[in-house]
């Protein structure tokens, strides 16, 4: 008798323990089955990727870095116009923040739209920022967020 219960114990150690393998190795196929799905996300060529450069715009983006003489905000201008400049495969919109006394300034100044058709206009809208104010990243991550998903974001709409 005392065979037959090491038996049973031993069965159903080994089956516990084939079925802990068994839903690993499910796991790990279905985890790779979803990063090669990923890839089309990145290598496709139907599709412009949508971009929407969410800025910082607080009172730090005036400091000046390096004893070069050049502001934060100067140095993020002058990238982004060259990113612009030379590039126009993909869309782009554009949403700006910080903190002022009246509240959070997370505005939304440009849609995201094709690069080719409205580059001079994003150029200049980002050329027009100013610096000032306090830093609510997470608040502007979040409005990002809700932007793409299609929700109702509290970021002020673009202005023309």
């Amino acid at each position: 008798m005392r065979s037959d219960t090491t038996c049973s114990l031993l069965k159903s150690r080994f089956v516990k323990e084939m079925t802990t393998c068994v839903s690993a190795l499910v796991l790990c196929m279905a985890s790779a089955q979803s990063a090669a799905d990923d890839t089309e996300i990145f290598f496709s060529t139907g599709h412009q990727p949508n971009v929407l450069f969410i800025l910082d715009v607080s009172g730090s983006m005036d400091d000046v870095d390096n004893n070069d003489g050049v502001t934060r905000l100067a140095k993020l201008k002058s990238a982004l116009g060259t990113l612009l400049s030379t590039n126009d495969g993909f869309n782009a919109g554009l949403m700006t923040f910080s903190s002022t006394t009246s509240g959070t300034g997370i505005r939304l100044r440009k849609e995201i739209k094709p690069v080719a058709d409205t580059k001079d206009d994003l150029l200049a809208s980002i050329n027009s920022l100013t610096a000032g104010g306090g830093t609510p990243t997470q608040a502007a991550l979040f409005e990002g967020m809700l932007y793409y998903q299609g929700g109702n974001a509290w970021a002020a709409p673009p202005q023309n």
